[in-house]
């Protein structure tokens, strides 16, 4: 147990490309874009224990390990600081959370998570450019059909050369899923600054 078992998969992905004119946004350059269908499925993939068998040779799972953390609270009236912990209200994974009187689960879960056996992941790309392509803004879109998605403005600006910025936001949110997948970071919003410099 711990690690990821070598696995055969099905997998397919298929995409479309479109450069579109919006003049009344940009009335020199087209808008790029672009969107894809992602979908993965492994095979003899087990994210769970069996029920009633102990984990062992005969009960293993496919996991991935991770850092510890704390559960999140499981009782029916969660306090604004316990609702706020990472993945929200409810277990996080299959394994039982001990709960104490007052009906919450102040316990730490062992540090895996499962393989998720099947991954659709949809992403959509919407990018233009400024100031003959010295000014590049761009949108791009992630959602997760296990219920999470990531929405990333960001813009590329060539402001004196050779000198390049790359700003971009990563807002992460939905639901969180066994296995993984963007939902593992829904509390991980994140800005990300790139300052470049091309060598002559």
């Amino acid at each position: 147990m711990g690690a990821v078992k070598t696995r055969d998969a099905y997998a397919w992905n298929i995409g479309i490309d479109h450069n579109q004119w919006i003049p009344w946004l940009n009335a020199t350059s087209t808008f790029t874009i672009s969107a894809q269908q992602f979908w993965n499925r492994g095979l003899g993939v087990h994210n769970n224990f069996k029920s009633g068998m102990p984990p062992g040779l005969l009960n293993d799972a496919d996991m991935v390990p991770i850092r510890p953390r704390s559960a999140a609270p499981t009782g029916p009236n969660p306090t604004p600081e316990e609702a706020a912990r990472p993945g929200g209200v409810g277990l996080r994974n299959a394994t039982p959370c001990y709960t104490g009187p007052s009906g919450k689960a102040p316990c730490a879960f062992k540090a895996f998570i499962g393989t998720p056996e099947e991954t659709q992941l949809t992403t959509l790309f919407i990018g233009t450019q400024y100031r003959a392509g010295n000014v590049r803004p761009s949108l791009t879109f992630f959602y997760d059909w296990s219920g999470a998605w990531l929405m990333q403005p960001g813009v590329d600006w060539i402001f004196h050369d050779p000198f390049r910025l790359s700003v971009r936001y990563n807002w992460i949110d939905g639901r969180y899923a066994v296995g993984g997948g963007i939902g593992l970071f829904k509390t991980r919003d994140n800005i990300w600054v790139e300052l470049q410099y091309l060598l002559p």
